[in-house]
């Protein structure tokens, strides 16, 4: 997956301001390359979990259409994505999870990992 450069600071950024609660968002753009990253309202009343606003989540793909995934944070764990996050994301989007540890993108469908690259 493609992000424009800083990218990866920008999500370590959202998720850092976000803590201790998790952060969460969608990611916009065109086939793997990502070309906006849409922090969404977290209104989860749990800290380790996130439900993206459906008000924001309607209003933005009501008018776009090209969502390519969505990212959020684990504040306190790793990167990796939990049975959560496996089912609630759409088969078709990539997601990226900011943790402790890193930051991970996961393919649609058999959600392996994938490099995130930064482009100039």
């Amino acid at each position: 997956m493609r992000l424009p450069a800083g990218s990866l600071g920008e999500l370590r950024g959202l998720a850092d301001e976000a803590a201790p609660k998790e952060a969460c968002g969608l990611l916009f753009g065109d086939g793997s390359m990502v070309a906006e990253i849409v922090s969404v309202r977290n209104v989860a009343v749990g800290m380790a979990e996130f439900v993206m606003d459906p008000d924001e989540v309607f209003a933005l793909l009501s008018r776009r259409d090209d969502v390519l995934g969505s990212w959020h944070s684990h504040p306190t764990s790793t990167a990796a994505l939990s049975d959560a996050d496996r089912e609630g994301s759409p088969a078709g989007w990539f997601q990226v999870v900011v943790g402790r540890d890193g930051i991970v993108g996961y393919a649609p469908g058999d959600r392996a990992v994938v490099d995130l690259v930064e482009q100039p």
